[in-house]
């Protein structure tokens, strides 16, 4: 009954604007920053940081701000970055193991019939 008063008093915008409010708890629910997370930009809800470029000048700045290790959202996923020599040799040399399972992206697969990277024989 109280359902079916609140459903009669709401107009077209009422429901859009009850909609997209619902869509932005969806999303902060969903791609919220977790716990030890690196920092980074501030991600726009639904989007992310789609305006933000990432070519070396963008992520310099970036770097300087938040640090050698960083992360930037786009759309729902989460991208880490890690700059400077320093920080890249600890990656890729001390830490290998926690960087051997990458994200499976479905475009490489297209690209390169199925391989997850091109390999040069």
């Amino acid at each position: 009954m109280i359902f079916q008063a609140l459903f009669d008093s709401m107009d077209f915008s009422a429901w859009i604007v009850l909609g997209f409010v619902l869509l932005l708890i969806i999303d902060f629910v969903k791609n919220g920053k977790p716990a030890n997370f690196p920092p980074g930009p501030w991600a726009a809800p639904l989007v992310g940081n789609v305006l933000t470029s990432l070519d070396f000048k963008t992520m310099g700045k970036i770097a300087k701000k938040y640090g050698p290790v960083f992360s930037v959202r786009k759309g729902s996923e989460r991208l880490v970055f890690i700059s400077g020599h320093k920080m890249v040799k600890e990656a890729l040399v001390n830490q290998l193991d926690s960087f051997v399972d990458r994200p499976v992206v479905p475009l490489f697969h297209v690209i390169f019939k199925g391989l997850a990277s091109a390999k040069s024989t």
